[in-house]
């Protein structure tokens, strides 16, 4: 069974994640870290980067700067969509090879922006629902951000509506962890029976 699972931010898609790893053995593959795998120097991540906003976002031993990226990339829409338009597709082959070599009995492909991800290669998609204010106070909680800054993050990530449109299954984690356990059960019996 390959699920694509997301949820904004604050939503609890690690607590869903670390369930799924260690009830059912699942091997968690992440959007953002093999984007992040394809900046290493060398890849071809690493050449789309540097033709589109030049050497200015290297370090000194040649990496990539994150931080000058995402400042350039956050003052100019337009730019990010042409990196978006090169890095997505690496992205998508890279997972549907690592979504081919798994050998485990499920595998969870976690992103936060499912539209950017749709593929054939899933059998389901399941998106973590978490109420607005529950998310907000998380993001205090455990990455001290301000009421502000959690909504000023939430509201570049897609609408609700967006996100349940893409859904087969929702997880509602407005809860607490058990009932977020209880659910998941829930549809792997189903599933994986």
């Amino acid at each position: 069974m390959v699920i694509l699972l997301y949820g904004g931010v604050g939503a609890g898609k690690s607590a869903a994640l670390s369930y799924l790893k260690e009830a059912y053995a699942a091997d968690v593959i992440g959007t953002d870290e093999t984007a992040h795998e394809l900046y290493e120097t060398g890849r071809e991540g690493y050449r789309a980067v540097l033709r589109l906003l030049g050497e200015r976002v290297k370090n000194g031993d040649g990496s990539l700067n994150r931080e000058k990226m995402a400042d350039l990339l956050y003052r100019d829409p337009a730019l990010l969509e042409k990196l978006d338009a090169v890095i997505h597709p690496l992205v998508l082959s890279e997972l549907k090879k690592r979504v081919s070599g798994s050998k485990a009995p499920c595998i969870v492909v976690e992103t936060a922006l499912p539209q950017k991800t749709e593929s054939d290669m899933f059998d389901e998609v399941w998106y973590v629902y978490t109420p607005e204010e529950v998310r907000i106070e998380r993001l205090m909680k455990n990455r001290g951000y301000s009421r502000e800054r959690a909504r000023e993050i939430m509201s570049r990530q897609p609408s609700e509506k967006e996100y349940r449109s893409h859904a087969d299954l929702i997880l509602d984690n407005g809860g607490t962890v058990e009932d977020l356990k209880r659910q998941i059960d829930d549809r792997m019996r189903r599933g994986m029976s």
